[in-house]
């Protein structure tokens, strides 16, 4: 995963981290189904580009499996954030 910007550093440190590597086109399809409001070629962009706005970030934290906010925020508060966005959106 080629990421420039701030967020480019905090992703490759979790790409060495992970067992299952993801292509940034894995990551837009994913970021894509949990509703994130772009095209596919506008978040692949965002993400190469390291230029994402913070819901989509903390997606991308979470679809990556990273553990890095676990000191910040529990679990359960993330998921219960996305549960109330996707009610909001139906």
């Amino acid at each position: 995963m080629q990421i420039s910007g701030e967020s480019g550093s905090v992703f490759s440190a979790i790409q060495q981290r992970q067992t299952l590597p993801m292509s940034v086109d894995e990551l837009a399809d994913k970021l894509i189904a949990l509703g994130a409001g772009f095209t596919k070629k506008t978040l692949v962009a965002h993400i190469e580009e390291g230029n994402l706005f913070l819901p989509d970030f903390l997606k991308c934290l979470i679809i990556l499996r990273s553990h890095s906010l676990d000191s910040f925020l529990d679990y359960k508060d993330i998921v219960a954030a996305a549960e109330a966005e996707v009610a909001s959106q139906a």
